[in-house]
């Protein structure tokens, strides 16, 4: 998110810009990428990705068998094939995490709801 969209007004005018590269090392005025390229900066953002691991590494199993993640199907985002019992929340990457962790929890306490109900 960028309030007032400053940042693209600054890139559009020339006055600050946005690389993608991998960082060589670091250098008293800025950054030597892998390119050969040097960076002057007074700012440097760092996003290095993001890496997850599923359900934090924690092994599923049912009925005293591992589940193989791979194997499953995920339906509505938040339950998985062959493994009763259980729900989980993942949000957005590349936007507020919350947005859709939101709608996740909703739709799961909309089915609690209706299972409730129906005994």
């Amino acid at each position: 998110m960028v309030p007032n969209g400053d940042l693209f007004k600054t890139i559009s005018a020339g006055k600050a810009s946005v690389v993608t590269d991998r960082i060589d090392r670091f250098t008293k005025t800025g950054i030597l990428l892998e390119s050969g390229q040097e960076l002057a900066a007074d700012i440097i953002v760092t996003a290095t990705g993001l890496n997850m691991s599923p359900f934090g590494k924690i092994q599923l199993n049912v009925d005293g068998r591992d589940v193989n993640l791979p194997d499953t199907t995920a339906y509505k985002a938040m339950m998985l094939s062959g493994v009763p019992n259980f729900a989980y929340a993942v949000g957005y990457t590349n936007i507020a995490w919350t947005l859709k962790v939101d709608l996740v929890c909703e739709h799961f306490c909309r089915l609690l709801d209706y299972m409730d109900a129906h005994g």
